[in-house]
C-alpha cells in the first residue's frame, strides 16, 4: 500500500517508478486514486472496468497520449479520434485482412531466415538493437516493397529525433519549444524535411507508374495510394455546390482529405507502432526463454517438428507453444504498460467497481501490467508459464480483459495479427538453428535501470550470445 509522511513523496512516486506506484495503488482496491505528479487520476484494475472504458462506454472517453503522437507522426490512425479515427481505420483495415497476409508472411519469413543465416556461433550482440533492425526491415519492405525499402531508414531517423524531443514533459509546451533554435529542434526539422522529400519522390514515382499502366506493387504504400485515389474520385463525384467538411482534422474528429500528407502520416504511424513494440517483446521473450530451460526445450521440440527449415505463415497454426511464449511475454511485459483516458461524461463503472461513478473530466489509467499480474485471474502471476495459454478451460475462466496488451474495442491495435504472426515466425526461424544465451558480460536485471518513461522496454545494453544448437 502506498503511504507517505510527506505530500511530495506520493505525488511524484509515479514519475520516479510508475510500475511500483501502480502496484501499490492496485493493492488498495479496484478503482484507487493515485497522484500523477500534481494531478490525481483513478487507476482501474478490474477487467470489467477495463471493458467499460475500452468497449461498453468507449465513446464517453478521449485519449490523452495522442497529442504527443500527433506532434511526432501527424494525423495517422493511431492519433485520430472520433469520426476521423473510425474513417481512417475503415480505410486501412483491408491492409490487415488475413487474405493479404500471404504477402506479409513471405516478407516476415524471408527476413527472419536471413537474420538467422547471418549469425555465427559464439557471436554476442545487443539483442534489442538487433531485434529493432530485424523488425524495421520487415515493416519497411511491407510498406514500400523491396525496391524502396530503404526509405524506412529516413522514417526511423526522423522518429528517433522526434521521440527524443517530444517527451511527455515537453508536449504541453511543444509549440513554444519548436520556436527555439535548439540543436534537437533543428535536427527534427532537418530529418522531417528529408523524410518529406523522400516520400514525395516515391509517391510521385508510384503515381506516374500507375498513370502509364505499369504493374502495381503488392505493398502497403500501394494500398494507401489506392485509398487516396478512391477518396479523391469520390470527392470529385460530389456536386460542387454540396457542403463538404474537408478541414484538416484528427484530434477533433473533423474530416480531412486523404491526400499526400495523409499518406505520409499513415506511413510514419505504421512505422512508429509497427516495429519497436514487437522488437521489445521479442527481446523479453528471448531473455525469458534463456532463463527457463524447460521452456527452451519445449520450444525447440515444437519447431523441430516442422517439415521445413524456414517456417512460413502456414506453419503458424502448428506452433501453438511459440505463440504461447509470445502471449505470456506480453502478459508479463506489455509494450504499453498504461493507457490514459479522460471521461467526457458521468460514467458508472458497474461490475468493475460497483458504486463508482466517474466524473466528467476525470482521468483514468488502465494498466495491462497491473491487471495482467492480478492473482485473481492468473495462477502464479509473476511466473513465466507459457503453458497456461494452452489450457482452454483456464483461458475460458478468465475475464476477456484480464489480458489486453493490444488494447481493445474500437481502438484495438489494427496490427495485432501482423505483430503476432511476425513474432511467431521470428522466434521459430531463429530457434530452428540457434539458442540464445545471456552473455557473460551482460548486466544482471538487478543492475539494469529501466527507462521511467518506457518502464517495460528492455534496455539496449542487454547482450546475448548466439550458440549453435
Amino acid at each position: 500500500m502506498m503511504t507517505s509522511s510527506s505530500t511530495a513523496r506520493p505525488r511524484f512516486a509515479f514519475l520516479r517508478d510508475p510500475l511500483a506506484a501502480l502496484a501499490s495503488a492496485a493493492a488498495t482496491g479496484d478503482a484507487p486514486r493515485l497522484w500523477l505528479g500534481p494531478a490525481r487520476v483513478r487507476l482501474l484494475v478490474h477487467p470489467e472496468a477495463v471493458r467499460d472504458v475500452l468497449v461498453t462506454r468507449q465513446r464517453d472517453f478521449r485519449g490523452l497520449a495522442f497529442e504527443a503522437a500527433r506532434r511526432i507522426a501527424g494525423d495517422g490512425v493511431l492519433q485520430a479520434q472520433g469520426e476521423a479515427h473510425r474513417r481512417q481505420r475503415r480505410v486501412l483495415q483491408p491492409a490487415f485482412h488475413r487474405e493479404r497476409f500471404g504477402t506479409h508472411g513471405a516478407v516476415m519469413s524471408t527476413h527472419a531466415a536471413r537474420w538467422a543465416a547471418a549469425r555465427h556461433d559464439g557471436e554476442t550482440l545487443p539483442l534489442r538493437n538487433a531485434m529493432v533492425a530485424l523488425t524495421l526491415g520487415i515493416v519497411g519492405e511491407s510498406l514500400f516493397g523491396d525496391a524502396d525499402a530503404a526509405a524506412v531508414d529516413d522514417v526511423r531517423d526522423y522518429l528517433d529525433a522526434a521521440l527524443s524531443l517530444y517527451g511527455p514533459l515537453v508536449v504541453p509546451v511543444a509549440r513554444w519549444i519548436e520556436r527555439v533554435p535548439l540543436p534537437s529542434v533543428r535536427r527534427v526539422r532537418t530529418r522531417r524535411a528529408r523524410l518529406d522529400t523522400r516520400i514525395a519522390a516515391i509517391v510521385a514515382a508510384r503515381t506516374e507508374a500507375a498513370r502509364v499502366g505499369a504493374p502495381c506493387r503488392d505493398d502497403l504504400l500501394t494500398m494507401l495510394l489506392s485509398a487516396r485515389d478512391a477518396e479523391l474520385a469520390a470527392e470529385r463525384a460530389v456536386d460542387a455546390e454540396s457542403p463538404r467538411n474537408v478541414a484538416h482534422g484528427g484530434a477533433n474528429g473533423a474530416r480531412r482529405p486523404l491526400d499526400d500528407r495523409w499518406v505520409r502520416d499513415e506511413i510514419m504511424t505504421l512505422v512508429l507502432a509497427g516495429h519497436e513494440t514487437t522488437a521489445s517483446a521479442l527481446t523479453w521473450a528471448w531473455r525469458l526463454v534463456a532463463e527457463h530451460p524447460d521452456v527452451e526445450a519445449r520450444l525447440h521440440a515444437e519447431v523441430d517438428a516442422l517439415d521445413r527449415d524456414i517456417p512460413t505463415l502456414d506453419d503458424v497454426p502448428r506452433l501453438p507453444y511459440v505463440r504461447a511464449i509470445f502471449d505470456e511475454t506480453l502478459r508479463l511485459h506489455p509494450t504499453v504498460p498504461f493507457i490514459f483516458r479522460r471521461a467526457m461524461a458521468a460514467v458508472p463503472l458497474g461490475d468493475g467497481a460497483p458504486g463508482v461513478v466517474l466524473r466528467p473530466g476525470e482521468v483514468v489509467v488502465l494498466s495491462p501490467w497491473v491487471t495482467q499480474r492480478d492473482a485473481r485471474w492468473w495462477d502464479a502471476p509473476d511466473t513465466f508459464r507459457p503453458e497456461r495459454w494452452l489450457d482452454d478451460a483456464d483461458r475460458a475462466a478468465r475475464p476477456r480483459f484480464a489480458w489486453f496488451p493490444f488494447g481493445g474495442g474500437a481502438r484495438v491495435c489494427i496490427g495485432e495479427h501482423f505483430a503476432t504472426s511476425e513474432a511467431v515466425l521470428i522466434l521459430a526461424a531463429v530457434a530452428r538453428r540457434w539458442r540464445l544465451r545471456i552473455a557473460p558480460d551482460h548486466p544482471g536485471r538487478e543492475r539494469t535501470r529501466l527507462d521511467p518513461l518506457a518502464p517495460t522496454r528492455p534496455p539496449s545494453t542487454w547482450r546475448m550470445r548466439v550458440e549453435t544448437r
